[in-house]
């Protein structure tokens, strides 16, 4: 059985600190779709879910939930599951670019949204620059 993605991920921007949720809307009922990360800094993809089951060095970074969104209007058929990606307390490291993907079949459905990390605001009157703190 072939799903599709009905409401893919959002770019989004977020403070180091923040909780994240990046939602990954499908019609199929029964998988989590899989998780990826490609992060910026180091160019590099890494697998954060797969089947469901979060890579365990990264159990306390990010949780994956699963739930049903209720038909929008009588026009649809049925609700779409709605699969989140919790990634709490960001670091400028989980900046990049997330994929959700489809794991119940191998259509190669996929959906991505960038994650963009800022450093939260200094006391007024201070300029914070990167590697640098004013004296």
């Amino acid at each position: 059985m072939s799903g599709e993605i009905t409401r893919p991920p959002l770019s989004q921007t977020a403070l180091v600190g923040d909780n994240v949720r990046l939602l990954c809307g499908t019609t199929e009922y029964g998988t989590m779709p899989n998780w990826s990360l490609h992060r910026w800094s180091t160019n590099v993809t890494e697998m954060i879910v797969v089947d469901g089951e979060v890579d365990s060095k990264y159990a306390d970074k990010y949780t994956p939930r699963k739930f049903r969104r209720r038909p929008e209007s009588h026009h649809e058929s049925r609700p779409d599951v709605a699969f989140q990606l919790v990634i709490h307390n960001v670091t400028f490291d989980d900046a990049g670019e997330y994929t959700c993907d489809e794991a119940w079949g191998e259509t190669g459905i996929s959906a991505s949204a960038n994650l963009t990390v800022e450093a939260k605001p200094g006391p007024p009157g201070i300029k914070f620059i990167y590697g640098y703190v004013p004296q």
